[in-house]
């Protein structure tokens, strides 16, 4: 039996380790070079270019204790998912070439960049060699990694470098190496890719670097020979939405001393003033046209106000809840995880980002209200925003009315609780136009 390996499509986004401690922002430059345990970090600190991670981040090195003794380290991933090691980047190579993903077919020799790396925000290449990535980026991404060139963080020179050039990713695995004025120090491997290459690079690098993550999943599978690998990834980034993430992101609760994030769990306990959320980051970006690359800031808190507006509005106070605490608890299962996966989550979907697109290309800050971009693109029309927001209510609209139909046919049977609020608890609406709350 050989393995059948997930490679993530998407770049992690944790904001916490498996068990809810909080992984610190940190925004200083010179601290992120210097600090010893997990941290991450935007790209220039600007919220739109994606998450960095340090490499204490990603091996659950989250006070002094757990620096100097691996046992009391905590999870980056869950649910099987892992951050590779060198091995797994090794095997994912020699995949790759043989299977013909060499930009011109060929099964000998890493040229498998192009397959690997995103048709977009490559910086456009120098070079007339077909096989570089940079090279009609409109060709690359056979494989569906859509390794972006989102840059890194450079500790040596505390500045953030190769935004458009270089894609790196993080292993889980160390390296001792011996640099002239330097020494020999602990560093840890990467994985790379290159405007101006053709190949996968792998490289060592210093611990406080900030580089971006993905996550491996192995699946044991009795029909393969070798091991294979699939990338279609989209690992659960978020379950449960913790209501002081933003005061301990900013370092209130969080030192390397202990603080609250202790052994014994303290208060960043993952179901403390925890919002469940119905859906995760993985169902919007494989059910609409949201990339893989917006960070959770911006829209997760129309999640929320999706699920108290419209989704308690259909499914009344006491069927949410009782679906809510199960979530929070990790007990949600048979008819009621049904009920969430096949009815609820498709409306959901749709609800979150007829909320969101209004607001997408909006920041609001200190200084007023600024109108933002991404690289390499061009704003739309408030027509044509006006025009997917509609889409978007049509769809949630469908889905709507056929949780409704499935509930008028099956809820006394199966779910209690939709029939079971009383006095300020909110009715189950029967209809998708929405009439306000029905109490």
């Amino acid at each position: 039996m050989a393995k059948n390996t997930q490679v993530s499509i998407i770049n992690a986004n944790n904001k916490t380790y498996s068990d809810g401690t909080v992984i610190p922002r940190v925004q200083s430059t010179a601290d992120f070079a210097n600090i010893t345990t997990g941290a991450w970090c935007y790209y220039g600190d600007d919220a739109t270019k994606g998450k960095l991670y340090n490499w204490y981040a990603i091996a659950g090195v989250y006070n002094s204790a757990s620096l100097n003794n691996p046992a009391l380290r905590k999870s980056f991933a869950s649910d099987g998912w892992r951050v590779p090691d060198n091995s797994d980047i090794d095997d994912m190579i020699t995949y790759l070439i043989a299977e013909g993903y060499n930009w011109d077919g060929s099964t000998s020799t890493n040229m498998i960049g192009k397959s690997l790396a995103s048709t977009d925000l490559w910086s456009a290449a120098s070079s007339n060699y077909d096989d570089i990535v940079g090279r009609n980026p409109n060709l690359n991404n056979s494989t569906g990694f859509d390794g972006k060139p989102l840059g890194f963080f450079q500790a040596l020179t505390q500045s953030f470098v190769s935004r458009t050039d270089v894609g790196a990713w993080w292993t889980i695995e160390n390296t001792y190496e011996t640099n002239v004025g330097v020494g020999t120090e602990l560093r840890a491997w990467s994985y790379n890719l290159f405007s101006s290459r053709s190949y996968l690079g792998q490289y060592s690098a210093a611990l406080n670097t900030g580089y971006s993550v993905r996550l491996i999943k192995d699946v044991e599978d009795s029909g393969l020979t070798s091991r294979e690998f699939s990338f279609s990834g989209t690992p659960n980034y978020l379950e449960t939405w913790d209501t002081e993430d933003e005061e301990s992101e900013n370092g209130e609760n969080n030192n390397n001393g202990g603080g609250n994030n202790n052994n014994s769990g303290g208060s960043n306990n993952a179901s403390t003033n925890a919002k469940a959320l119905f859906i995760k980051r993985a169902d919007l970006v494989k059910s609409t046209a949201m990339s893989g690359s917006v960070d959770t800031d911006k829209f997760i808190q129309f999640i929320e106000l999706a699920q108290e507006i419209h989704l308690q509005n259909y499914l009344g106070t006491d069927l949410y809840n009782k679906i809510s605490d199960e979530i929070i608890a990790g007990t949600l299962s048979g008819d009621y995880l049904d009920l969430v996966n096949n009815y609820i989550q498709p409306m959901l979907i749709h609800f979150s980002m007829a909320e969101y697109l209004p607001f997408a290309s909006y920041t609001i800050a200190n200084g007023g209200v600024y109108h933002h971009q991404s690289d390499n693109s061009t704003l739309v029309s408030k027509e044509e925003i006006d025009f997917l927001v509609q889409k978007e209510r049509d769809y949630a609209n469908y889905y709507t009315n056929r949780f409704i139909d499935f509930m008028g046919s099956n809820a006394s049977n199966l779910f209690p609780e939709y029939y079971t609020n009383s006095n300020e608890d909110i009715n189950p609406d029967k209809d998708t136009i929405f009439h306000g709350w029905n109490l």
